[in-house]
């Protein structure tokens, strides 16, 4: 979950969300209450 209370994530994550779709990838995001946050990229290769 994304707000303001912690300054700059937001911004960062929607730069790497547009570059991640300029590039046909995923991004996603997973999250355990205490534990914290992991953010995963897929990006496909060029065959």
């Amino acid at each position: 979950r994304l707000t303001r209370e912690v300054n700059g994530l937001g911004l960062g994550l929607a730069i790497c969300q547009r570059i991640v779709e300029l590039h046909k990838g995923i991004i996603w995001a997973e999250s355990e209450l205490s534990k914290g946050s992991a953010f995963h990229v897929w990006l496909p290769l060029d065959q």
